[in-house]
């Protein structure tokens, strides 16, 4: 071979220094991305997975605690229905009639008199148009002619006391009504030594359709000893004719 065959073939080939050169920046390359794998790469790597696996054990755990009905149980399975608690009853029971619409009764008992021929019903009745205030009001309904008489009354001969004792108070009060307006009755005490005195009411108000408050001064009672009352009693005869009045709230007052 010639000189200058051998000089071209030699310049061909490269030199080892370079290949040198590009070797060890490929290795540095490999370095660098091998760096950042097992830096970045491989923890972010396994920090997903084992999140991923943490959760998948606890979905799996709550699976697992939850029993699964087999299709027997699902096709044969009952919805029970909602039960609605029955409420409590919190009604109070009321006050026998006569106590509701005279509550100073105290022991006492109602009576009704009727004599020669007189006729007289009397009824505690929830009617609204009956009732001044509360659940009951006493109706009384008279036909008196010639000489027939009669009244309803409370009467303390059967009381523990035998008497009521008004002589604290000042007044007997009541509220009363007619069923035309105008009509006549009398009021009465009667004490336990026999002494009566009976107040005719139109002295005192003129009944009408509508509700009124009727005050009997105990002083109208004169003669009559109201530390011992034996009864108190509306009573009707010939002069107050043929109708009917309710009555309600009866009291003594101070």
């Amino acid at each position: 071979m010639s000189k200058k065959a051998k000089n071209e073939s030699s310049e061909r080939q490269p030199s080892v220094a370079v290949i040198a050169t590009i070797i060890v920046a490929l290795l540095g390359l490999i370095g660098t991305i091998s760096v950042a794998y097992f830096q970045y790469y491989v923890p972010n790597k396994l920090a997903i997975d084992a999140t991923q696996t943490a959760d998948a054990k606890l979905l799996i755990a709550a699976l697992s605690a939850t029993p699964v009905p087999s299709a027997t149980e699902m096709a044969t399975a009952t919805i029970a229905p909602t039960i609605t608690a029955t409420p409590t009853s919190t009604n109070t029971p009321l006050p026998p009639p006569l106590v509701e619409i005279f509550p100073q009764v105290d022991g006492g008992e109602k009576f009704v008199y009727i004599n020669n021929g007189g006729s007289l019903s009397d009824r505690f009745v929830p009617a609204e148009n009956c009732v001044h205030f509360g659940s009951y009001g006493l109706q009384l309904s008279y036909d008196m002619k010639g000489d027939g008489n009669g009244g309803w009354g409370v009467q303390w001969n059967n009381a523990p006391a035998k008497y009521f004792d008004a002589s604290s108070f000042s007044t007997f009060a009541f509220w009363v009504k007619g069923t035309y307006g105008g009509e006549i009755f009398q009021v009465s005490l009667k004490d336990t030594g026999g002494n009566e005195v009976k107040v005719e009411s139109d002295t005192l108000l003129i009944v009408t359709t509508d509700w009124i408050l009727v005050k009997v001064p105990l002083g109208k009672f004169k003669g009559v000893n109201t530390t011992s009352i034996e009864n108190v009693n509306f009573g009707f005869n010939k002069n107050h004719g043929t109708s009917s009045i309710c009555i309600d709230d009866i009291s003594f007052m101070p």
